[in-house]
């Protein structure tokens, strides 16, 4: 038996979703919107001085300015150092789609953090391909050619 995954359907949307999030991040449109939502508009915005591990963060981004955005499969992210330096403003904002637990729990840190995008698990967004990888890998089986992602089981 071989089994096959849809490997590769999802690439493009997903990258369009973290360019979504990183400029979302960027220009702070949550805020804008958290403004909007209250009739106000922001005048100054200030920044904390920046925590023990926010600098090491900053300092491995390349700049105050940079972001973090993570739409892989696992989250590869030091979730307690990215919001100590999200709240020091040692980094301009980032965007998270995975978490070390997800879902992410009720009441967990990262929610109040501002300049934090959190969307839920979305990225993947619409299939594009599904039905050409399918009739794809039925052709090569039907002809005895070697399948598309296929992924190894032990039963």
């Amino acid at each position: 038996m071989k089994l096959t995954t849809g490997s590769g359907l999802h690439d493009h949307t997903v990258a369009e979703h973290a360019l979504r999030m990183l400029l979302n991040a960027a220009r702070r449109f949550y805020e804008m919107r958290d403004y909007q939502t209250r009739g106000q508009w922001p005048g100054v915005f200030g920044r904390a001085a920046a925590g023990p591990r926010a600098g090491e963060v900053s300092q491995a981004a390349g700049s105050e300015g940079a972001g973090v955005v993570n739409v892989g499969w696992r989250s590869s992210v030091d979730e307690d150092a990215l919001f100590e330096a999200l709240e020091a403003g040692a980094i301009g904002g980032a965007a998270l789609n995975v978490f070390k637990q997800e879902p992410l729990p009720k009441g967990n840190k990262l929610y109040k953090a501002k300049n934090l995008v959190l969307p839920p698990r979305a990225a993947g967004g619409r299939l594009q391909g599904a039905e050409e990888l399918i009739v794809d890998n039925l052709r090569r089986f039907v002809a005895g050619q070697d399948l598309r992602n296929v992924i190894q089981v032990a039963f």
